[in-house]
């Protein structure tokens, strides 16, 4: 959509996020649902630089905030603070809640996704 440069983590609206979900070419998608005032989420953040890095172009992050955006966090069902979602074209695949080191999130992504 134009919206994610590979490589990094983009912070979209939940108009962007969902657009992102509907964009079903075959990448996957971490979406991390955070809040500003969550220390493990601004842990997390700093970690997921690193994971972006990692996949370049074969997987999308994604960022939303959970406040700004209480009607997508409810509609996906998160429950705690962070959350990740791992979507393939567009279904989600998993998610894990807390924040996990680098490493860790790597094999997470990698035991999950499809292609």
């Amino acid at each position: 959509t134009g919206k994610i440069t590979p490589g990094q983590v983009a912070d979209l609206s939940a108009d962007d996020v969902s657009a992102e979900l509907e964009h079903r070419d075959g990448t996957p998608m971490l979406l991390d649902v955070y809040a500003t005032w969550c220390g493990p989420c601004k842990l997390m953040a700093a970690e997921l630089k690193g994971v972006s890095a990692h996949y370049t172009d074969r997987v999308r992050f994604v960022k939303l905030d959970s406040d700004k955006y209480p009607e997508l966090s409810g509609k996906l069902q998160v429950q705690g603070l962070p959350t990740l979602l791992l979507f393939e074209n567009g279904k989600e695949v998993d998610r894990l809640e807390g924040a996990l080191p680098k490493d860790q999130l790597i094999q997470w992504i990698d035991s999950k996704r499809k292609n």
